[in-house]
């Protein structure tokens, strides 16, 4: 069985999604899954879609997602109409104005939920994964352990809040095993959650800009947290030669203390 390469919040940029998969091939690592949220943010949507699609990857739908097919459909953005100045919604309707009609329907097409042996994929919360819950803490995580207690999917890899966090079942006779900084083991059995970071809008308290991602071998049961250096200068400029809010280009290198969204 094939190590599982699991990335999340990609969000358009396309020198971070470009840098990450060529790390993989690196590996030779075959399977690669996508925990929502392609777009938003960035200058790509179009582009990144594309890069997915060609590589027939599996995806979840993410809340960016989600709301650029919205947009497409409806022509409703930001309820105050401010969008052109706000990060999300700006990347939002950009991201619906670039998709042509095949990554449109790609997009759309995507479940909420994706099912490598013995895991899970979901870009929120497994409890309610359409209201996009952050899975931030202990207690925040408790509601999707609960869910996968005793499951054979008893591992659910989670986006959503940019942070790289594993989130152990603490009710359990198992332990989750450390073995370096970067590297958990995690025990037959033992529910657990992982939220795999952001591959183009890391975020977190560590002032790392590198993109984030995760590795799980599914025998040796060995979760790695992985970093991917990219042309970061160059994902910030695209940004702004797109006309986009210039804090979706600061926060490629601002990272700390941002969570989220």
């Amino acid at each position: 069985m094939n190590k599982l390469a699991i990335l999340s919040d990609i969000h358009a940029n396309l020198p971070a999604f470009r840098e990450v998969l060529r790390e993989i091939k690196s590996l030779n690592i075959s399977e690669v899954f996508l925990g929502g949220d392609l777009v938003g943010y960035g200058a790509s949507p179009a582009e990144c879609v594309e890069l997915a699609m060609a590589e027939n990857m599996s995806s979840v739908m993410g809340n960016h997602d989600w709301e650029a097919i919205r947009f497409r459909l409806t022509g409703t953005a930001h309820p105050n109409g401010a969008w052109k100045k706000d990060p999300v919604w700006a990347g939002v309707v950009h991201a619906a104005q670039q998709l042509n009609e095949k990554q449109m329907l790609w997009l759309k097409s995507q479940p909420m939920f994706a099912k490598p042996d013995e895991s899970i994929i979901v870009h929120a919360s497994l409890n309610e994964p359409e209201i996009w819950n952050y899975i931030e803490s202990a207690e925040a995580a408790l509601p999707t352990l609960q869910i996968i207690r005793g499951r054979v999917r008893h591992v659910a890899f989670v986006g959503h809040t940019h942070v790289q966090r594993i989130f152990p079942d603490l009710e359990s006779n198992l332990q989750l095993e450390q073995i370096d900084d970067r590297t958990y083991r995690i025990p037959q059995g033992l529910a657990t959650v992982v939220t795999v970071g952001a591959v183009g809008q890391p975020r977190g308290d560590d002032f790392d800009a590198r993109a984030a991602w995760a590795l799980w071998d599914p025998v040796e049961r060995t979760l790695e947290f992985r970093r991917t250096e990219y042309d970061v200068a160059a994902a910030a400029e695209a940004i702004l030669n797109a006309g986009l809010p210039k804090e979706s280009a600061q926060r490629l290198r601002s990272v700390k203390g941002l969570t989220g969204c």
